[in-house]
């Protein structure tokens, strides 16, 4: 590992060149692959929280909360109802990144409630979307560019993204990484080669021995812009 770029881009010097890998993608795609694999194996990691903020509900997205709140527990989302008053308050949210204290701030587990029963009270025919709920989390949870990260968070990061499945795209579908090739660095620091040959077949111009016997052609003259001139 060489170190962090803007604080957004972490450099890795590797067989095939030198990799930039985009901090916040990578870290997303290492949530992504850790809330799959605790719901898969029903087991979520959730964060009980400290104080219960209530937010008002129509009674058809209590009705929601109320019928899928099995579903939301399996994903580590647990909730208290209050139906007299219409209101909701979240009492437990997955943990996306337990080396990270602050990260359940950023997520702002509230607004993603109200906007997933949005999203299912539109379209109440269609499966739960488990995927974009947690493409989701990991996004609002994850490293974020212009993080200033110590090497040991870089290699947490590193190594959360290359032990996720389909570690090349984040859960949307971005690149996370890209590879300048060790022949492309190379090319950055040779001379340019002159024009009148094969790009890398430039060669500096050979001066034909001394005629010591006064009587031969005068040597060549060199421009000084390109070897073979």
């Amino acid at each position: 590992m060489i170190g962090q770029l803007y604080n957004t881009y972490i450099l890795l010097e590797t067989l095939q060149g030198l990799m930039v890998i985009d901090q916040h993608i990578a870290s997303e795609r290492a949530g992504f692959a850790r809330l799959q694999q605790a719901y898969l194996a029903e087991s979520p990691l959730s964060q009980q929280q400290l104080t219960l903020d209530w937010e008002p509900l129509r009674p058809a997205q209590l009705d929601l909360l109320d019928t899928h709140r099995t579903w939301f527990e399996s994903v580590g989302i647990t909730y208290e109802l209050n139906s007299e008053a219409g209101t909701f308050s979240l009492s437990g949210f997955p943990i996306v990144y337990p080396e990270r204290s602050h990260a359940l701030q950023h997520a702002r587990p509230q607004e993603m409630m109200l906007s997933l029963l949005e999203k299912i009270q539109d379209d109440p025919s269609t499966e739960l979307p488990v995927d974009d709920l947690f493409a989701t989390m990991s996004c609002h949870s994850a490293v974020r560019a212009g993080d200033p990260l110590a090497l040991t968070e870089m290699a947490q990061v590193i190594e959360g993204w290359l032990h996720s499945t389909l570690p090349w795209t984040c859960p949307h579908g971005r690149p996370i990484a890209h590879t300048i090739r060790n022949a492309d660095l190379a090319a950055l620091c040779r001379p340019p080669c002159c024009p009148c040959r094969p790009r890398g077949s430039c060669a500096p111009a050979r001066r034909p021995p001394p005629d010591r016997s006064g009587s031969g052609p005068p040597p060549p003259v060199s421009t000084g812009r390109y070897p073979c001139a």
